[in-house]
């Protein structure tokens, strides 16, 4: 069967043992998408941004790299990019180092265009 992932809007393959065992792949292509897809849904929940900006930096995902995502989901990460920026000028607040986090995104994205490549 054919889903299409609810982050970046990709149609992947996916079987029925995967929704009765409630895996990542019932709505998203990868298991990234699916921990984005999570920390949204919480945000839109409880809308704390630093809350949602600092699991991303765990996970050393780029909250300004958006392309490539649907826009619904570009636009939350953007409110908390802008949520983030505008705390960061009330008062100082850690960020973690922003050419990190592109480079592990970089890496990321290319290895996902090898493995387009390759099926």
């Amino acid at each position: 069967m054919k889903r299409r992932c609810r982050v970046c809007g990709a149609v992947y393959e996916y079987c029925y043992s995967c929704e009765k065992v409630h895996s990542w792949r019932a709505l998203t292509d990868t298991a990234d998408h699916y921990y984005v897809l999570n920390v949204l849904m919480e945000y839109q929940v409880d809308h704390d941004a630093m809350k949602a900006y600092q699991a991303f930096c765990r996970r050393s995902i780029d909250i300004h790299d958006t392309v490539g995502f649907l826009p619904n989901v570009q636009t939350l990460l953007d409110e908390i990019a802008c949520a983030v920026k505008a705390v960061d000028k009330k008062k100082t607040v850690p960020l973690p180092h922003r050419a990190a986090v592109q480079k592990k995104a970089a890496a990321s994205r290319e290895m996902k265009d090898a493995a387009d490549k390759t099926e």
